[in-house]
């Protein structure tokens, strides 16, 4: 750590700001800083090169290497140069620049040669000039708090001296340790190397020098010395408690209510000291290593306080045990998504054991970890996860863990897992072109919704698609169909398709779940299909349900002419018109289907008419499915238009998807008088206008 801070100044003394003491030097001895002074370094890898040491049978990577190295080692002790200086500009930019660069270089170079040794070296010069970098940071914090502690001084303000010398103390603290193990580097380096960095290692062990007669400056100038005086006992375990007591004074006189902080491991105790300045303190050696340990005492001052805080280290040895533990597993029989509990109690020789770890697995796989209370007290309740597999299956309760005081303990027991029943729904439908779009959800029996499971769908012995449950259990997406090029399959030569839903639930204590969709498929046709667009296709499956009612129907009353009065040729809705078919035109249609009886065909056609309303309307894309066009809409539309829309969407999606088809007649009769005030109504009154 090398400081150049403004030059000391006693309370009350002159301070003059043009004034400057390099900590590069002992006390007294001043130097100026200015920016052009070129640092030195009679390092011999200042001038190192590719030289005689390297034979001409040498690989060309370690030729280049040699090279690297020596750079980059010069850049590392001319910014030490600099540093000592107390020139911190200087001694970042000489290892900064292209210097990463270098390193990435040299770590490339190093990785085609066969020893692994350069690329340990590459590693080495990389950590180097980052604590390097560290140092300085360090020094040039240090040297302007340092300059402010001064100016403080000078000033009289000795509250706000007394805050930076606290700073600054902390400072050279850190500097002290980076300065430590910048040294181990460049002895690494030295050994492992060319680099001489005999020079260096004279610097860093200086500057260390010089921070020991900073912090003692500071102290002596800025805070009272204070005495503590600690004792521990010998050894201490888990179930005897190692008591700490002590007295905190200076010049004689004791301190009161000052807080003392004790540290063992990572466990922490703070106590204050008490009117004669004692204190007492009891810390429980649990998650500790066994064996020989170092416990810590330090005075903590505030940072405005006079006194200088201190710390004192103790040895003390820790002796181990082995704790018992009293468990019990409920219920003997669970399944899925049930609750286990396990409680247990935790103790030494009938001493309780507080805040032990404790890890529980059943089967082998993790299911809970917690912590004792300060009874030695647990409680595991949680709900099984499928991924215990069914069966009998063992938990094991683990008590404490690996390396520390409290010896770990293996306690086990047993519980049966029954199997979960679970289903599937499952249902698809033709969207547009070539797409079955399907829609599914996973739950148990018990209604339970099943998220994150694999749910593959497959048409006959064709390849299947994968998709993924969300939160709620629910999953969908898409799949295709080739198409053909025969106009007539469009109406009248339907498919029925299978799709196939499986969920496989290997290694889970879920039972697999398959379910069976039937989809009427009508092949689309290449290019008029692409015209016709989603509505044209709607509309077309819709017809050629209705052509399979008419049939149904005749066969059950038995006569065709009954049902000519009800269907005429007109509600056939020609093939040719599917295209230009207007909303209200199909509206029209709709309706006669209606008062055929044929719900499906009148719902059906309906939801159409109005879509292809909004679809002109508004800029959406044909693709939508009926809720995604509902949704869509919502920012679009008044509130009486999207409820309308929803409405005749949800019936829509009742009569044609769902096992619950019953529309009443009523209900109809509304949403077509709706629908006619919307579509012809409106019609209508366009032309009016027009």
């Amino acid at each position: 750590m090398l400081l150049s801070p403004v030059a000391t100044a006693e309370s009350g003394g002159s301070f003059s700001g043009s004034d400057s003491l390099s900590l590069g030097t002992p006390a007294g001895e001043a130097v100026m800083q200015t920016s052009d002074i070129e640092p030195s370094n009679t390092s011999n890898t200042s001038s190192r090169h590719i030289g005689p040491e390297l034979t001409q049978n040498e690989p060309s990577a370690e030729i280049v290497i040699s090279e690297a190295e020596a750079r980059v080692g010069s850049r590392l002790l001319n910014s030490t140069d600099a540093l000592q200086a107390g020139q911190f500009d200087t001694a970042e930019t000489t290892i900064s620049g292209n210097t990463t660069d270098l390193l990435r270089q040299y770590e490339r170079l190093a990785a085609q040669t066969e020893s692994t040794a350069d690329d340990e070296i590459a590693q080495e010069f990389n950590l180097t000039v980052q604590q390097q970098r560290e140092l300085i940071g360090t020094a040039r914090n240090s040297s302007s708090i340092y300059n402010e502690y001064q100016l403080a001084r000078a000033n009289g303000n000795q509250t706000r001296a007394r805050q930076l010398a606290r700073t600054l103390l902390k400072q050279t603290q850190d500097g002290n340790q980076t300065a430590e193990r910048l040294t181990n580097q460049y002895e690494k380096l030295a050994n492992e190397t060319d680099l001489n960095a005999t020079q260096t290692l004279t610097e860093i062990n200086d500057a260390q020098a010089r921070l020991a007669e900073i912090q003692d400056t500071v102290r002596s100038e800025t805070l009272t010395p204070t005495s503590l005086r600690v004792s521990t006992p010998a050894a201490a375990s888990p179930t005897q408690p190692m008591d700490i007591s002590g007295t905190l004074s200076s010049n004689n006189s004791q301190l009161t209510n000052k807080t003392i902080k004790i540290s063992l491991g990572d466990r922490t105790v703070q106590t204050k000291t008490n009117e004669a300045g004692e204190f007492n303190a009891s810390l429980r050696p649990l998650m500790i290593a066994s064996g020989q340990q170092t416990v810590s005492v330090q005075f903590i001052p505030e940072t405005t306080s006079i006194y200088d805080g201190q710390r004192v280290e103790k040895s003390i040895q820790i002796d181990s045990i082995s704790p018992t533990a009293d468990i019990q597993y409920s219920p003997s029989h669970v399944q899925f998504n049930e609750t286990v509990v396990i409680n247990g109690e935790v103790d030494a020789g009938q001493v309780p054991l507080s805040d032990v770890p404790v890890t529980t697995t059943i089967a082998g796989r993790p299911f809970k970890s917690v912590r004792t209370d300060h009874q030695g007290n647990f409680r595991i309740s949680e709900s099984l996860p499928a991924t215990i597999p069914n069966g009998s299956q063992q938990i094991d309760v683990v008590i404490s863990k690996q390396n520390v005081a409290v010896q770990p303990t293996i306690k086990t027991g047993e519980i049966y897992v029954n199997l979960t029943e679970t289903e599937l729904s499952f249902t698809s439908i033709q969207t547009d072109g070539s797409n079955i779009t399907f829609v599914g959800q996973l739950t148990t029996t018990e209604g339970t919704e099943l998220s994150d499971r694999r749910i593959s769908i497959s048409q006959g012995n064709s390849s299947s698609v994968v998709s993924y449950t969300n939160q709620s259990g629910y999953f969908d997406g898409s799949t295709s169909m080739e198409a053909t090029s025969d106009i007539s399959q469009l109406l009248f030569s339907p498919d029925k398709h299978t799709l196939t839903a499986r969920y496989d639930s290997t290694g889970e204590n879920l039972e697999p779940s398959t379910q069976t969709t039937m989809v009427s498929y009508s092949s689309p046709i290449s290019m008029p299909l692409q015209q016709i667009g989603f509505v044209g296709l709607t509309v077309a499956a819709i017809i050629y349900a209705v052509s399979v009612w008419r049939r149904r129907e005749s066969k059950s009353n038995g006569s065709e002419d009954e049902l000519s009065g009800v269907i005429d040729s007109e509600a056939a809705l020609p093939t040719e018109t599917v295209e230009e078919a207007s909303p209200d035109k199909l509206l029209s249609h709709a309706k006669k289907y209606h008062d055929a009886g044929n719900v499906e065909a009148a719902a059906g056609l309906g939801y159409v008419a109005l879509r292809k309303k909004h679809m002109k309307s508004h800029d959406v894309a044909r693709s939508l499915t009926h809720w995604e066009l509902c949704r869509t809409l919502r920012s679009e539309l008044d509130s009486s238009s999207h409820e309308l829309l929803y409405e005749v969407t949800e019936i829509y999606e009742r009569v044609l998807f769902s096992d619950k088809k019953f529309v009443s007649n009523s209900e109809l009769d509304i949403i077509f008088e709706k629908l006619t005030d919307v579509i012809t109504n409106e019609n209508e009154s366009n032309l009016e206008l027009e």
